[in-house]
């Protein structure tokens, strides 16, 4: 996938969707997936484990479409909080997040190592579902 240095292989996704419980949403186009989501619940709270969109498609909103739907599913499903983690320096997407009304909660130092060998931080996001209409 083009969107992710590391990529996401065919075998982490079906281990995510069937030993973990995890369930995502997509927009399919010609060429394949423009964007999609996927998420791993637990007890209360649902964690955004991917978000892309591809980079020939971005600026248009896909991955705000997305993120919409898997909040509203989240929320009819009984879940508390909507949690993900960003890299610090994906301004983009942080953007995107708190145009959705997440909050930081922290960060994770160093978490993400980048292709020339430098790392960056994660930083820790969370959406209380109970304030979404």
């Amino acid at each position: 996938m083009l969107s992710f240095s590391d990529g996401w292989s065919e075998a982490s996704i079906a281990e995510l969707f069937d030993a973990r419980g995890g369930w995502g949403f997509g927009i399919q186009g010609a060429a394949g997936w423009d964007s999609f989501i996927l998420m791993i619940p637990s007890v209360d709270d649902v964690e955004i484990a991917a978000i892309a969109t591809h980079p020939d498609l971005r600026g248009r909103r896909l991955g705000e479409e997305v993120l919409s739907t898997a909040i509203h599913k989240a929320k009819s499903d009984g879940f508390d909080r909507v949690l993900l983690e960003v890299a610090d320096n994906n301004p983009a997407a942080k953007a995107l997040y708190h145009r959705m009304g997440f909050q930081i909660d922290g960060k994770r130092r160093n978490y993400y190592v980048n292709a020339d060998g430098s790392q960056t931080d994660a930083i820790l996001m969370s959406l209380t579902l109970n304030s979404v209409s």
